[in-house]
């Protein structure tokens, strides 16, 4: 008899262990997610973190208790029951939380160290056309203390003396933020931006708004027959400009920036002649990019197909020039010097591409006066090669594809 009164028992604590209790929240919460995307913090911030308990057919479970958890907590820490972050060291870990069936998420969470230093990297002193953005964003550089950038930063934004951005903005992975500018009315304006962080790091940045329509005096000299000034090569400086030229090559890159190649005019020594420096004008300053900042020099021309910093087209004039999608310098032609530096200067046929750090010598012959090499109207063949030209009339087509219209030959 007594075996019979006690047998359903533990029957019974059986099916509250498999199924719980219908009514305990917990025991209804089958899965549960974290609602935050992946995190990125700086070293000692503090960020609480939720999460949604769910049950079988997707509905939100309330009251359900959360285990948290590091992965590293030398990275970052997290209270257990309450889901508060902590940075502590330059690295990246996982932020889990469990329910009490054991089902979890996680987070990737990405510790940057604090921020020491913000600077306007590009961009600053340019001049813009009213109610029009600046030719080039302006470029800020958000650094730690050992010069690494710092990633997820918010950067408040505003101008004063007119003009417009978005007020807000995030670093990237380098630490840098882009911000496009549009100019108010006419006169100075700036632009400010700080830190969303306790630091509270500030940098300004200047710009100048012109009426559209009238001629501004943007640099170089007033006088004609002016020498060029090249200071260092690949610095940008207030006191550097090229020489007083004509028919020099010129065309505007991607970004907006102006180039200018060789062409027939003044040195920086004092001489004049058949020049072959390579110039950029960011809106605001030249840099002297390559090339000599004498006249009358020979091709330096190397191995065709094989670039060299020794390398280098001759002085020309009336040469064509382009800038591909990938910012890479063509340059064809002209009528200058070759590699035996022959006198008289006459046209050429050499193909030039510049990478940004050395030229390489691309097609076409190494002395002036190189012969046509036309092949089958409409074939494409390596031995193929256009005459010795200056003057030519070039361009780019949609299709990255350039072309060349018969000039002097």
């Amino acid at each position: 008899m007594r075996t019979t009164r006690v047998a359903p028992l533990p029957l019974l604590a059986a099916l509250t262990v498999v199924c719980g209790d219908p009514n305990d929240p917990a025991s209804r919460a089958v899965a549960v997610e974290i609602l935050s995307a992946p995190l990125v913090a700086l070293v000692d911030d503090t960020l609480a973190l939720t999460a949604q308990a769910l049950d079988a057919d997707g509905r939100v479970v309330s009251d359900v208790p959360f285990t948290w958890s590091s992965s590293d907590p030398v990275v970052l820490t997290v209270d257990s029951a309450g889901g508060r972050v902590v940075g502590q060291a330059r690295g990246q870990a996982f932020v889990v939380v469990r329910v009490p069936s054991s089902a979890a998420d996680s987070v990737t969470a990405l510790i940057q160290p604090r921020p020491a230093s913000l600077v306007v990297a590009a961009g600053n002193g340019q001049q813009g056309i009213m109610h029009n953005p600046l030719p080039l964003p302006i470029e800020l550089l958000l650094t730690a203390e050992d010069g690494s950038g710092v990633r997820g930063v918010g950067l408040a934004l505003s101008v004063t003396g007119g003009g417009s951005t978005d007020p807000f903005a995030v670093t990237d992975s380098a630490g840098r933020a882009r911000v496009t500018w549009t100019m108010g009315s006419e006169g100075n304006q700036s632009l400010r931006a700080v830190t969303q962080t306790r630091e509270a790091l500030e940098a300004n940045a200047a710009a100048t708004s012109l009426v559209p329509g009238v001629w501004t005096w943007v640099g170089g000299d007033s006088v004609p027959n002016a020498s060029g000034v090249h200071g260092s090569m690949g610095v940008a400086s207030d006191d550097t400009w090229p020489g007083g030229r004509i028919r020099g090559a010129h065309w505007v890159g991607p970004d907006g920036a102006f180039w200018l190649f060789g062409g027939f005019g003044h040195d920086g020594v004092g001489d004049s002649g058949w020049l072959n420096d390579l110039w950029r004008f960011d809106g605001t300053r030249w840099t002297w990019i390559a090339g000599s900042n004498g006249s009358n020099k020979a091709g330096v021309y190397g191995s065709k197909g094989v670039p060299s910093t020794g390398n280098a087209p001759g002085g020309r004039r009336n040469a064509a020039g382009w800038m591909d999608d990938d910012g890479t310098i063509w340059i064809f032609g002209g009528n200058g010097f070759d590699a035996a530096l022959t006198i008289p200067p006459g046209p050429l046929n050499d193909l030039w591409r510049f990478d940004g750090m050395a030229w390489t010598w691309m097609a076409g012959d190494s002395l002036v006066r190189g012969p046509g090499v036309f092949g089958t109207r409409g074939v494409a063949n390596a031995a193929n090669t256009p005459s010795a030209r200056f003057g030519a009339a070039s361009w780019t087509d949609q299709d990255g594809r350039h072309w060349l219209v018969r000039p002097w030959r």
